[in-house]
Protein backbone atom coordinates (compact mmCIF):
# COMPACT_ATOMS: atom_id res chain seq x y z
CA UNK A 1 0.00 0.00 0.00
CA UNK A 2 1.28 3.65 -1.04
CA UNK A 3 1.34 6.13 1.62
CA UNK A 4 -1.15 7.97 -0.29
CA UNK A 5 -3.53 5.15 -0.20
CA UNK A 6 -2.64 4.59 3.69
CA UNK A 7 -3.75 8.48 4.18
CA UNK A 8 -6.64 7.98 2.22
CA UNK A 9 -7.71 5.21 4.05
CA UNK A 10 -7.03 6.79 7.70
CA UNK A 11 -9.03 10.12 6.65
CA UNK A 12 -11.92 8.25 5.39
CA UNK A 13 -11.82 6.03 8.65
CA UNK A 14 -11.50 9.73 10.39
CA UNK A 15 -14.61 10.77 8.67
CA UNK A 16 -17.85 8.30 9.67
CA UNK A 17 -19.43 9.68 12.23
CA UNK A 18 -21.78 8.35 14.63
CA UNK A 19 -25.78 8.65 14.49
CA UNK A 20 -27.13 8.98 18.12
CA UNK A 21 -30.17 7.05 18.69
CA UNK A 22 -33.14 9.28 19.41
CA UNK A 23 -36.13 6.92 20.07
CA UNK A 24 -37.41 3.44 20.14
CA UNK A 25 -40.45 2.72 18.74
CA UNK A 26 -42.81 -0.84 18.91
CA UNK A 27 -44.79 -2.23 16.69
CA UNK A 28 -47.91 -2.65 18.43
CA UNK A 29 -49.03 -0.71 21.93
CA UNK A 30 -51.91 -3.62 22.88
CA UNK A 31 -51.88 -6.84 22.28
CA UNK A 32 -54.10 -10.13 24.17
CA UNK A 33 -52.60 -13.19 23.90
CA UNK A 34 -54.13 -16.88 25.25
CA UNK A 35 -52.07 -18.39 27.85
CA UNK A 36 -49.51 -20.45 27.05
CA UNK A 37 -49.21 -18.70 23.19
CA UNK A 38 -46.43 -17.04 22.02
CA UNK A 39 -46.55 -13.13 20.02
CA UNK A 40 -43.71 -11.35 18.79
CA UNK A 41 -42.69 -7.47 19.04
CA UNK A 42 -40.60 -5.98 17.11
CA UNK A 43 -38.41 -2.51 17.84
CA UNK A 44 -37.58 0.12 15.81
CA UNK A 45 -34.44 2.21 16.71
CA UNK A 46 -34.88 5.83 15.86
CA UNK A 47 -33.42 6.74 13.71
CA UNK A 48 -32.88 3.76 11.53
CA UNK A 49 -29.76 4.76 10.43
CA UNK A 50 -28.46 4.98 14.34
CA UNK A 51 -25.16 3.99 14.78
CA UNK A 52 -26.28 1.72 17.94
CA UNK A 53 -29.22 -0.59 17.62
CA UNK A 54 -28.96 -2.74 20.63
CA UNK A 55 -32.22 -2.83 23.03
CA UNK A 56 -32.93 -4.71 26.00
CA UNK A 57 -36.28 -6.24 27.05
CA UNK A 58 -38.25 -6.18 29.57
CA UNK A 59 -41.92 -7.50 31.45
CA UNK A 60 -42.84 -5.50 34.47
CA UNK A 61 -44.52 -9.29 35.77
CA UNK A 62 -43.22 -12.23 34.61
CA UNK A 63 -45.24 -14.61 35.96
CA UNK A 64 -48.46 -13.10 33.63
CA UNK A 65 -45.78 -13.05 31.09
CA UNK A 66 -41.96 -13.55 29.82
CA UNK A 67 -40.20 -11.75 26.69
CA UNK A 68 -37.00 -12.59 25.44
CA UNK A 69 -35.58 -10.53 22.12
CA UNK A 70 -38.84 -9.24 21.27
CA UNK A 71 -40.79 -12.75 21.73
CA UNK A 72 -43.46 -12.74 24.59
CA UNK A 73 -44.47 -15.82 25.97
CA UNK A 74 -48.24 -15.99 27.82
CA UNK A 75 -47.84 -17.77 31.66
CA UNK A 76 -50.79 -16.66 33.48
CA UNK A 77 -54.47 -14.68 33.33
CA UNK A 78 -53.62 -11.18 33.27
CA UNK A 79 -52.07 -7.86 32.25
CA UNK A 80 -48.75 -6.52 32.65
CA UNK A 81 -46.11 -4.22 30.54
CA UNK A 82 -43.25 -4.86 28.14
CA UNK A 83 -40.99 -2.69 27.85
CA UNK A 84 -38.04 -1.78 25.10
CA UNK A 85 -35.02 0.28 25.99
CA UNK A 86 -32.16 1.16 23.59
CA UNK A 87 -28.83 0.77 25.27
CA UNK A 88 -28.11 4.20 24.53
CA UNK A 89 -30.00 7.05 25.70
CA UNK A 90 -32.21 4.38 27.30
CA UNK A 91 -34.92 5.78 25.47
CA UNK A 92 -38.16 3.41 25.86
CA UNK A 93 -41.42 2.18 24.32
CA UNK A 94 -44.11 0.22 26.03
CA UNK A 95 -46.94 -2.57 25.13
CA UNK A 96 -49.67 -3.91 27.31
CA UNK A 97 -50.20 -7.34 27.46
CA UNK A 98 -53.54 -8.76 28.15
CA UNK A 99 -53.18 -12.66 28.84
CA UNK A 100 -56.81 -14.72 28.30
CA UNK A 101 -57.99 -18.20 29.71
CA UNK A 102 -57.26 -20.84 26.84
CA UNK A 103 -60.47 -22.17 25.69
CA UNK A 104 -61.05 -25.59 26.77
CA UNK A 105 -60.51 -27.81 23.21
CA UNK A 106 -63.93 -28.61 22.27
CA UNK A 107 -65.66 -25.68 23.59
CA UNK A 108 -65.95 -22.51 21.15
CA UNK A 109 -67.41 -18.70 21.89
CA UNK A 110 -70.05 -17.24 20.05
CA UNK A 111 -71.27 -14.38 21.20
CA UNK A 112 -72.60 -14.92 24.46
CA UNK A 113 -72.56 -18.45 24.31
CA UNK A 114 -70.66 -21.34 24.14
CA UNK A 115 -71.16 -24.43 21.85
CA UNK A 116 -69.70 -27.67 22.57
CA UNK A 117 -68.58 -29.40 19.44
CA UNK A 118 -69.18 -33.14 19.52
CA UNK A 119 -66.55 -35.38 17.42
Amino acid sequence: MTAVALMLLIVTMGCKKDVPVTGVALNEDNITVSVGAMATLTATVLPNDATNQAVSWASSDDAIATVVDGKVTANAVGTTTITVTTDEGKHTAICTVTVTPTEPEGQEEVGACLLWKSY
